[in-house]
């Protein structure tokens, strides 16, 4: 840690102590192992230097040991943990309700502790979420996890949103397209007039695709006719009911049109193979024209937001005769799961009132977003308004431009903060939180109803493991091939055919049940 972030801790500790918050007696201190996410972003060494922890820390004599999980190890780390014997007392970090689902020996059931331990989240949740029992409690009857992150967030309704280059688009004197006859017209300009200037007319990317990043899938293409599809979820809901989506007339429409615009060289055909590196490389580079992505700014150009107006985002485009949709995400964004604790724990009340005491509202907002005034601010309506730093005030403050905000704080799994994080539109219009909440503004019109998925026992999720085993890989195969060699009516009735073997129609059964509660 440098001298300036030290110096900055130590300003943040003296003002922490002066707030009222409700801290665990220096009597009452003891130890904890915690597992907890790392970003592949993250600028600390260590968990322990984050400032948070440092606060924390000093708030309330506890003294963590944290195990740190790289979030692509999470499906391989996790199981290792709980099956290794080597259990930490507490995962912090958003554990799928599979997890505890199938392993709930090796978890401590907490409903008759919360009451008594937890001051602070009871006073929250009682007096801002509806029905919160019912969203934790388990096939089984316990709860096992306290919610983290944001309650509801206004900048994640939607997974990817699509951005275009703008400054390409004004190079040709060409509007933002509205229809799918305009966006090929706009996607064979951006090939055919090197508009990245370097002299080389076939290096740009018209339309850049990338399925290793959830964000950048091709499948969110599929909105243009009305199929509000996202990462490996293949099911609309109408009327209230689950129904299937990738059998259907408009999905082959979609896979055609794909094609060709593959053959014509407008779109990436490698990023059916390509790394979440070589999609921030090619962004970086000022070769892309257009792409669905969170925020394409924050990938590319972290410390340089003069290039960041290059890309805004569009509404999406519908095909003629569809309704443009977009997949959303439930309405509830905590993570449900996001302080668990497990049997190896001597204490689970004394755990919680660790949490409860980060959990305090200041604290909360701290841990969340750090101090007041550097990447948020409280608006007069007491909402939580995010803003990007610029350059002189991080250097003021001793930080590098930059600097990943997960290094001071701890990412998605802090402790809850019920106001969701907005953008600053009118005071910071080019932070990335602006840019952002911009994008979901712009679909709010086009996101698909969805609904709270219900937990399902282990029971019924092996059941879904087991009959629809392949099934992704079966249909994200076909993605692929039918975009890279077309669809003919031979290889469409053999998919559809197909999709029974891998067990579509139990899958769409099995999501209704899951949304209205039926175990």
């Amino acid at each position: 840690m440098t001298k300036k972030m030290l110096s900055l801790v130590l300003t943040i500790l003296m003002v922490l102590s002066l707030a009222p918050m409700a801290s665990l007696a220096q009597e009452d201190a003891y130890d904890l192992t915690i597992a907890v996410n790392r970003t592949l972003f993250d600028q600390t060494e260590v968990a322990s230097e984050k400032a948070v922890w440092i606060a924390a820390e000093e708030m309330t004599g506890v003294k963590i040991k944290w195990i740190e999980i790289l979030e692509p190890d999470r499906g391989e780390k996790i199981p290792l943990l709980l099956s290794g014997g080597d259990l930490p007392d507490v995962f912090m970090m958003g554990l799928p309700d599979n997890i505890i689902t199938e392993n709930p020996e090796l978890f401590v059931p907490i409903q008759d502790l919360i009451e008594e331990n937890c001051p602070n989240i009871m006073q929250l949740y009682n007096e801002k979420i509806p029905d919160w029992k019912t969203y934790l409690t388990y096939p089984d009857g316990n709860i096992y996890g306290l919610m983290g992150g944001y309650y509801t967030n206004p900048l994640a309704p939607v997974g990817g949103t699509q951005w275009i280059n703008v400054a390409w688009l004004d190079q040709l004197g060409m509007d933002v397209p509205t229809t799918l006859d305009e966006f090929y017209d706009v996607l064979v300009a951006f090939r055919d007039n090197d508009m990245d200037g370097d002299g080389d007319p076939t290096n740009e990317i018209p339309l850049e695709i990338c399925q290793n990043f959830y964000g950048s899938k091709v499948i969110a293409y599929a909105s243009m006719w009305g199929l509000p599809l996202y990462e490996n979820t293949w099911y609309m809901i109408e009327d209230g009911e689950v129904v299937s989506a990738v059998d259907t007339p408009a999905f082959r429409e979609f896979l055609e049109y794909f094609h060709m615009l593959g053959q014509e060289g407008l779109i990436d055909l490698e990023g059916f193979s390509m790394t979440n590196e070589q999609l921030n490389s090619n962004i970086a580079s000022g070769k892309v024209g257009t792409l669905w992505h969170w925020e394409p700014a924050i990938a590319a150009w972290p410390a340089n937001p003069e290039k960041w107006p290059d890309y805004q985002p569009m509404a999406p485009i519908a095909a003629e005769g569809y309704e443009a949709k977009v997949c959303g995400n439930p309405p509830i964004s905590a993570a449900r799961n996001n302080f668990v604790i497990t049997t190896a724990c001597e204490d689970p009340a004394a755990a919680l009132r660790w949490y409860d005491a980060i959990s305090e509202h200041d604290f909360s907002y701290f841990a969340a977003r750090y101090k007041e005034n550097h990447w948020w601010f409280f608006d007069n309506d007491g909402n939580m308004v995010g803003r990007q730093p610029s350059n002189e005030e991080l250097a003021e403050w001793g930080f590098e431009p930059g600097i990943d905000l997960g290094t001071l704080m701890y990412g998605q799994y802090h402790p809850l903060v019920f106001a969701g994080l907005t953008g600053d539109l009118e005071n910071q219009p080019e932070s990335y939180n602006a840019r952002r909440f911009r994008s979901v503004l712009i679909l709010k019109d086009y996101i698909a109803p969805t609904m709270t998925q219900q937990i399902m026992t282990a029971e019924t999720n092996e059941e879904l493991t087991f009959m629809t085993d392949g099934l992704n890989d079966y249909i994200n195969g076909f993605i692929a091939s039918s975009i890279l060699n077309g669809v003919t009516d031979a290889s469409w009735d053999e998919y559809v055919a197909g999709l029974e073997t891998y067990g579509y129609s139990f899958y769409i059964e099995w999501y209704n049940a899951k949304y209205h509660g039926a175990q």
